[in-house]
């Protein structure tokens, strides 16, 4: 019988420096881009949440105007159309409060007899403030001399327009029911 010789073959044990350096860039370029992904996760958080807080400020803005507008409900027409004034983008209303588009801020001014003034800035980055009314289904433009529309016997809507810098315009009808 002839007997094989037995050669061992050495077979490497661990890893080569090559395998390493294979498996370092693999790791490095998965990072990479998992950190370009959270990265574009912040901005986009970051994004959402300036456009989560000009929401808030419009939603708020037109609440308040909405409570100015409802607060006049119980005066008299004639006293209305005499002290309600829309000009150059100040509205000044009968019961002393004046909202005033002024260096592209949007604010609320409310005269407080005993405490002075109380001034709000609701919005910023605002490039116009405009106001028409509604009555007999139509809109009318806000002119000072000539609001003949108000003496007549009808509920009377005012719509609120604020356009923004980026040209987004927001608008809110709000209805004057209990004028007399």
């Amino acid at each position: 019988m002839i007997e094989k010789s037995k050669k061992k073959i050495s077979i490497p044990k661990g890893i080569t420096l090559l395998e390493v350096l294979i498996s370092l860039l693999v790791i490095s370029i998965i990072s990479l881009i998992s950190l370009r992904v959270v990265s574009k996760m912040g901005q986009a958080y970051e994004k959402i949440k300036l456009e989560e807080n000009n929401q808030r400020g419009i939603s708020n803005s037109f609440r308040l105007l909405e409570e100015d507008f409802n607060s006049l409900n119980y005066y008299k027409k004639k006293y209305f159309i005499e002290k309600f004034i829309f000009k150059k983008n100040k509205l000044t209303l009968p019961n002393g409060v004046v909202w005033q588009l002024s260096n592209g801020t949007l604010g609320r001014f409310k005269n407080m007899s005993t405490f002075g003034s109380k001034e709000i800035l609701l919005l910023k980055n605002i490039s116009a403030f405009k106001l028409r009314f509604w009555v007999d289904n139509k809109f009318i433009d806000y002119q000072q001399k000539n609001n003949f529309f108000l003496q007549a016997n009808k509920n009377i809507g005012v719509e609120v327009r604020i356009t923004q810098k980026n040209n987004k315009t927001i608008r809110k009808v709000i209805i004057l029911k209990g004028l007399m």
